[in-house]
């Protein structure tokens, strides 16, 4: 059942959806006919952890510089750094420099409005287009693989854009790398100069030792001196045994004796003039020691600041960029955007999709009475006669007496007939007041066929144009309303005069006459009341039509006259609210509702479908 409802809502609102599908799918058709298409070309690059230039380093025993992607290995994304640095400013400027890249104004385009946009910027420059980049990392590959794509209007400018971004992001990471090597050149040749200076000092100190202290090798001088103390000590050793040895067999006083003595001293002598020699040379060479090892520092470093200063020129001079293309961009055939089969099948899903949900919110704020179902549920008190639904037929033709009987319009309205007559099956209705809320809820039309529905069952019937503002029955029936019931309030006119026939055997017409300044005043004369009377004593039925309740008061008047009224309600047409309060005026009135009539029922896709099958029935038959 709530499937049923759910199809009740989207027929009954079918032009709703109908006409959202068909306004998003004329935009979608517009805006690809309109909207300049835009190509996207891709070049992808390989970034590597080492290059070329990094392993010649290597064998010169210097280590390289770190690379981007090698730097940031330990944090969250690795893609993270490259993608960035490709998209620098410089870079930027670089590749709208060399292209003379413009906005759609002819301005040079401004970097922010070139790369790293957000989203509200894509879309709106896929509608408004001009060139713009995007690098992201290629998903497809496991390796450090980054794809740049170009978006222009011109294939061949989308191809140039991606290709010399490329070329820019190459050449900038390469002066990166060297920027590096240069300013460590620099500095290493700015130590230079300060090392060499320390250097050339202790060299100098060094050789103003040897002047000052009169040497040339002072450690050879020391050498020499101690070897000749070591001689003498020696000598005099050899000496003082030879003393010995004489002293057996010669005295004291020996010539030989005495002459080694005098060698002794003599051997003496020279050894103390040897010692005093070699205390100054110990001095000497501790001082010319700490000469000798500030120089020898020096040296070192100068020499090695000298060999890094090689591999800092080496490796500036060949240094590569770890970047490489792998995949240039080539001029794209397909159009990028927009596509037009997807952009009419998403247009033509959005269309259904609003048209669906615009359908079921204006259903969800609509309170009208829509079907005999919303009657039943909200006025259990008011029995409901009849349902007439909407008929292309009845809307040509009428009136249902210029209608073949097998019409099943024309039953609907016999079966509203004996309703009405079961309604009141203990008070026979001489007079029979039709009214509704509103106006243009067909309560006219309802008059007119349901006079015509009634000459079958009574011998004489007349119905009374009362809407006295806005009289429409004499069109009905295609009659003029030269003379009516105004004529006879107002002046001295006998109901034969104004009575006109309606062209259908049984039913007279009493049109409303001319239209006078104050209805309500002539509605609540005593005249009306006589009239009606009178009416009632020639005729067997006299039906009554009213203007709506809620605009003027003259049905609440008339109804009191009445025998029984019944209120026609247009499906969708009047809501809940009003139709209560309609019906609370009737009740304070003290008028005699038998039952509503639910008019204008659409009953394609309702649960009441058989009343469409039914009419399909009778029409064959």
């Amino acid at each position: 059942m709530e499937f049923l409802k759910i199809w009740e809502i989207l027929v009954r609102r079918k032009w709703i959806i109908i006409g959202t599908f068909l306004v998003f799918a004329l935009t979608t058709f517009i805006c690809v006919k309109i909207i300049n298409k835009t190509y996207q070309a891709k070049a992808k690059v390989l970034v590597e952890s080492s290059d070329t230039s990094s392993t010649v380093l290597q064998a010169l025993g210097l280590s390289t510089t770190k690379t981007s992607s090698s730097s940031s290995s330990s944090s969250t994304d690795p893609f993270a750094t490259d993608i960035a640095l490709a998209m620098v400013r410089p870079v930027l400027d670089n590749v709208i420099s060399r292209l003379h890249l413009v906005d759609r104004n002819g301005k040079t385009i401004d970097p922010d409005d070139f790369a790293n946009l957000r989203l509200s910027k894509r879309v709106k420059y896929k509608i408004l287009p001009q060139p713009y980049i995007e690098v992201e990392q290629y998903s497809d590959s496991s390796c450090e693989i980054l794809e740049i794509s170009a978006y222009s209007t011109s294939a061949a400018q989308a191809a140039d854009i991606a290709n010399t971004l490329v070329a820019s992001y190459i050449e900038d990471r390469t002066r990166r790398t060297r920027d590096d090597y240069k300013g460590a050149r620099l500095y290493i040749q700015s130590q230079i100069q300060n090392v060499k200076k320390d250097y050339n000092q202790s060299l100098a100190a060094y050789r103003d030792f040897k002047i000052k202290e009169k040497t040339i090798d002072l450690t050879l001088e020391s050498q020499n001196a101690l070897n000749m103390v070591q001689t003498l000590m020696l000598k005099n050793n050899d000496l003082m045994v030879s003393i010995a040895d004489k002293s057996v067999d010669y005295t004291h006083d020996h010539p030989e004796i005495l002459k080694l003595k005098n060698d002794v001293e003599v051997v003496n002598k020279l050894l103390s003039t040897s010692l005093k020699a070699v205390d100054p040379l110990a001095a000497k060479l501790a001082g010319i020691s700490q000469i000798e090892l500030l120089l020898a520092v020096n040296k070192e470093i100068y020499q090695k600041l000298l060999q890094y200063l090689t591999q800092v020129e080496i490796a500036e001079s060949i240094t590569l960029s770890n970047i490489k293309l792998v995949e240039p961009a080539v001029v794209p055939i397909k159009v990028f955007f927009p596509v037009k089969l997807l952009s009419y099948a998403l247009g033509s899903f959005l269309g259904f999709f609003w048209g669906i949900a615009l359908a079921f919110f204006i259903e969800y704020i609509d309170n009208t009475i829509k079907t005999p179902d919303d009657i039943k549920k909200h006025f259990k008190n008011v029995p409901l006669l009849g349902s007439i639904p909407k008929s292309k037929v009845l809307s040509e033709n009428i009136l249902i007496s210029e209608l073949s009987p097998t019409v099943p319009i024309v039953e609907v309205f016999r079966t509203i007939k004996n309703s009405i007559l079961f309604a009141s099956v203990d008070k026979p209705i001489k007079t029979l007041m039709v009214t509704s809320a509103q106006e243009d809820e067909g309560k006219s039309t309802f008059a007119a066929n349901i006079g015509i529905a009634f000459r079958d069952a009574t011998k004489k019937i007349i119905i009374v144009d009362l809407d006295l503002r806005k009289p429409t029955l004499h069109k009905k029936f295609k009659l003029h309303q030269n003379r009516g019931i105004i004529n006879l309030v107002m002046e001295s006119a006998q109901l034969d005069d104004v009575i006109v026939p309606s062209g259908i055997e049984g039913i007279d017409l009493l049109p409303s006459g001319p239209v006078p300044e104050d209805p309500t005043k002539l509605v609540e004369s005593r005249k009306i009341q006589g009239i009606l009377t009178g009416l009632t004593q020639r005729y067997d039925l006299v039906i009554l039509d009213t203007p709506p309740i809620l605009a003027v008061n003259d049905a609440l008047i008339i109804g009191r006259l009445a025998d029984a009224t019944v209120m026609v309600t247009g499906a969708g047409s009047v809501s809940f609210a009003a139709f209560e309060h309609t019906k609370d005026q009737i009740d304070r009135a003290g008028i005699d509702l038998v039952g509503i009539i639910l008019n204008k029922f659409r009953t394609q896709g309702s649960i009441y479908y058989y009343y469409h099958y039914y009419g399909k029935y009778g029409s064959r038959s």
